[in-house]
């Protein structure tokens, strides 16, 4: 079934066009703010971009920029009148305005941070010191905070002034005069608790949090494992510097997975979706692995050359090197996809490495053993030579439990020296595992089918 927001682009770009603003406004009024980005997203002219967007009332105006991706926002933006771009800079939410700084050049920063007020400019000096794939990078600082000498009546006058421009209530997070983080406690308990109670008398004094270095992935796993929506963020000196939310992690969650997708095809990630990229860059990006994987497959054939002889002397060996290079390349990439994914996860750890490394031989040998017993009656019948069905399934289960192992073991090496396990790729893999494979072949053949 088609989106019924794409079904309603020409209708709008039609009342563009012929300037009908108010049955414009009608329209975009009913369309919720994710739609209306994904709508402007799909149109091709700039100014018709603009023209939607000028159509926004100024709340909702905040709320589409923030779900417009790529290119579009710094498009749109310098296209809008003075006012309006103001208007949007500072309403933002600071997270999604730090993003959006670090998606322009430094230029844009400057001329758009003499359009923020002084607590804007406070808060994206703030979150731009901290790495962008950090806790500090994702988190906001538009959040509730109370005191502990506070009564329960003060907090509630506290958590009304504020909570407009919170990004979450539901959890109160509790500092002492130093602004350390000393508590957590719910919106729950305070409105069902005595006015005059104190909120460090109520307080939970087991309060999660996570330093404001700590790297986005490890914070997603802390929201998983704890089934979390918020975590505050503190500094070196503990001192609550700001929140993570449920629909950040959200985004993180995605960010790494389509990074750890791409990197696991030998693909580097772009900013932009498959359309926006041109085609120029897309091959840019792609060919470096091609490449590497071109050199390193010519190694392949030094090795066939290098055994010109025994595949004319027996021909028949050449009928099984695509199976084996295949079933090789296809297990270890089976085993490096959830080994990655496990490292991901968290469910693997690194200290793990033996456990993992006995299960998957034991895996590879249950796997390799059924292959071996299929190529090997393909030899017998196909050809009638035992000899090379011996060849073949010892080969075939050698190069699955060597697939195996090295599917397994490179990504927890390439973790162990800093780097992200997806980089081990599976083309990569499957170019390793066919070297070994085509010299083990070669090697078991002239052992049992006597060639010199």
């Amino acid at each position: 079934m088609a989106n019924p927001q794409i079904i309603i682009v020409p209708e709008i770009r039609d009342l563009v066009r012929r300037e009908q603003w108010d049955e414009l406004r009608d329209i975009l009024a009913e369309i919720h703010a994710a739609d209306i980005a994904e709508i402007i997203q799909t149109i091709d002219d700039d100014n018709e971009k603009v023209n939607v967007f000028k159509n926004l009332d100024d709340d909702k105006a905040v709320e589409v920029f923030e779900h417009i991706e790529g290119d579009d926002r710094s498009a749109i933006l310098p296209l809008l009148p003075n006012r309006e771009q103001k208007n949007i800079l500072n309403e933002m939410s600071p997270d999604e305005r730090a993003d959006f700084f670090d998606e322009i050049t430094a230029e844009e920063v400057d001329q758009y941070t003499g359009l923020l007020n002084k607590g804007a400019k406070e808060e994206t000096r703030l979150l731009a010191s901290y790495p962008p794939d950090s806790a500090g990078g994702i988190m906001t600082t538009d959040f509730v905070t109370l005191s502990e000498d506070m009564t329960v009546a003060q907090a509630l006058k506290r958590i009304r002034e504020d909570a407009p421009d919170a990004e979450q209530i539901y959890s109160l997070y509790v500092v002492n005069k130093q602004d350390k983080l000393v508590g957590i406690v719910t919106l729950k308990d305070i409105i069902l608790a005595n006015p005059n109670r104190k909120i460090g008398r109520m307080m939970d004094h087991k309060v999660m949090s996570v330093n404001a270095e700590s790297d986005q992935e490890e914070v997603a796993s802390l929201f998983k494992k704890y089934d979390l929506h918020a975590l505050p963020v503190v500094d070196q000196y503990g001192t609550l510097i700001g929140i993570i939310t449920f629909d950040d992690i959200i985004d993180v969650i995605g960010e790494e997975d389509t990074e750890d997708m791409y990197r696991f095809g030998g693909v580097k990630e772009t900013e932009l979706t498959y359309f926006q990229t041109s085609s120029s860059k897309w091959a840019r990006q792609r060919i470096t692995w091609l490449l590497l994987l071109v050199v390193t497959g010519f190694i392949s054939g030094f090795i066939l050359e290098r055994y010109e002889e025994a595949l004319t002397t027996v021909v028949m060996l050449a009928f099984f090197i695509p199976v084996l290079m295949d079933s090789g390349g296809n297990a270890g990439t089976q085993a490096a996809t959830v080994i990655v994914r496990g490292l991901a996860t968290g469910e693997i750890a690194m200290n793990q490495a033996l456990r993992v490394l006995r299960k998957e031989v034991i895996i590879a040998l249950m796997v390799g053993v059924a292959l071996a017993i299929l190529t090997a009656l393909r030899a017998v019948i196909m050809h009638s030579d035992y000899s090379l069905a011996i060849t073949v399934a010892i080969a075939m289960l050698a190069t699955v439990t060597i697939a195996k192992i090295a599917g397994a073991m490179l990504p927890i090496l390439f973790k162990k020296l800093g780097f992200d396990p997806a980089i081990m790729s599976g083309p990569f893999i499957t170019t390793i595992v066919d070297i070994f494979a085509l010299i083990l072949y070669f090697e078991l053949a002239r052992l049992f089918l006597g060639i010199a």
